[in-house]
């Protein structure tokens, strides 16, 4: 992926998920003040992380957009390959589903303690 490339937006279909091989890959949310374009950094993941997975996971639309920041290399996993695995091999998708959310459980924490800090 090259720098500066929209890997997906917000709102987008979540048809995949992605781990970072190499490079860097900024998270971004829109504000949606009165039709101000600005949007707020939330994250920098670099190699080793995944990005995502809720999407897939919820079937929901995308709740944030991801540009690659540098060139990266990233794995991508689709969501007809994770259904395709829990029919053919339903132990490792439990492992791979089970693995996603000790995850997102952990980014929660981490987001309810930064609230927490800002007393909002």
């Amino acid at each position: 992926m090259e720098k500066r490339s929209v890997i997906f937006k917000e709102g987008d279909a979540g048809t995949f998920m992605c781990l970072v091989c190499a490079g860097t890959v900024g998270i971004s949310k829109s504000k949606h003040i009165e039709q101000d374009d600005e949007s707020l950094k939330l994250a920098l993941l670099h190699k080793g992380r995944t990005f995502g997975e809720m999407a897939v996971l919820d079937g929901e639309r995308r709740s944030a957009t991801c540009t690659a920041i540098t060139d990266c290399t990233l794995l991508v996993l689709s969501k007809e390959s994770i259904d395709k695995m829990i029919v053919e091999a339903p132990r490792v998708a439990a492992k791979l589903i089970r693995s996603m959310a000790v995850l997102l459980s952990r980014r929660l924490r981490m987001t309810t303690g930064k609230l927490a800090e800002h007393d909002l």
